[in-house]
């Protein structure tokens, strides 16, 4: 019979699981962790590509955008707040949501459109969507 040696074999396991760990990381990275900046809404892109020059950011626009943020950041997401965020009645035309948009800026290395994708599902970002058309809205997130 041949005799094993139980270090070795415990070595060669963990080195096994070790490789497979990092493989499914490097997976995760190459292709789930950006697909936040290729997602669409039944096809739909952003409509929001520039905000207009000379736009001024107000009080009422950093405090929505703070709202926004605290909603997102962090391990889950407060929909509620999210939505509340933009039935506000400051939130009433093209302009005002590009104030916020341009108050949220670049946190953590995204903007706001990219925390809402990040950590809401479709059907999430249909209610958000359908919450800015039913105020006359014509931008898209």
């Amino acid at each position: 019979m041949k005799k094993t040696n139980k270090i070795t074999d415990f070595k060669g396991i963990s080195i096994i699981a070790l490789s497979a760990t990092a493989i499914v990381i490097v997976l995760y990275f190459l292709f789930f962790r950006n697909k936040k900046t290729k997602y669409e809404v039944e096809g739909e892109t952003s409509v929001i590509s520039y905000i207009p020059k000379g736009l001024n950011v107000d009080a009422q626009s950093k405090a929505i955008a703070e709202a926004i943020y605290k909603a997102v950041k962090g391990i889950g997401t407060d929909e509620k707040a999210i939505y509340d965020a933009f039935q506000s009645s400051y939130i009433s035309s093209d302009d005002n949501l590009n104030r916020v948009i341009l108050a949220f800026g670049s946190r953590d290395g995204m903007d706001m459109q990219q925390w809402l994708r990040d950590d809401l599902n479709a059907s999430d970002m249909r209610k958000v969507n359908q919450i800015l058309a039913d105020r006359g809205i014509n931008l898209k997130l």
